[in-house]
């Protein structure tokens, strides 16, 4: 995958999470937390987007990460040395959705933190933005929201 394609699906991603944020009045909160930066950058990780829900936190409640070659196991490695609370991934055209519990991560079907977002509908409008437009993709996300 090339690398603007990497960039093209971080930022699909996250302009439909925000989407999601702003139709159902939801708090959410780009992490931009300088202790977390500095934490994830001596542990040789910076996710693609993070976010706090509900108020800004010291380290976000999900993480998320594009991965275009293998890795992801690895990156929950470190994710769980820093205690972010749930890691998505989008891999291979699918997003996969991890939650700390104990020590370990286990794959989860819903976020603990956006309990109502149709998975399966932000998926085709990750693909759809990619695929076609991005924009597009966003009008019809808001449309299936509302």
């Amino acid at each position: 995958m090339p690398f603007s394609l990497v960039l093209k699906l971080k930022s699909a991603i996250a302009r439909l999470i925000e989407t999601y944020s702003l139709e159902t009045n939801t708090r959410l909160y780009c992490c931009g937390s300088t202790t977390y930066r500095k934490q994830a950058q001596e542990s040789g990780l910076e996710p693609d987007e993070s976010y706090c829900v509900g108020e800004i936190k010291d380290l976000p409640d999900f993480a998320i990460e594009v991965i275009i070659t293998s890795g992801s196991i690895d990156k929950l490695k470190v994710y769980q040395g820093l205690g972010i609370p749930e890691v998505w991934f989008w891999e291979k055209d699918r997003l996969m959705l991890y939650q700390l519990q104990g020590d370990r991560y286990n794959p989860i079907d819903r976020s603990q933190f956006l309990p109502n977002l149709d998975l399966n509908l932000l998926v085709r409008a990750i693909k759809l933005s990619i695929q076609s437009d991005q924009f597009d993709a966003l009008l019809e996300f808001r449309n299936a929201l509302r």
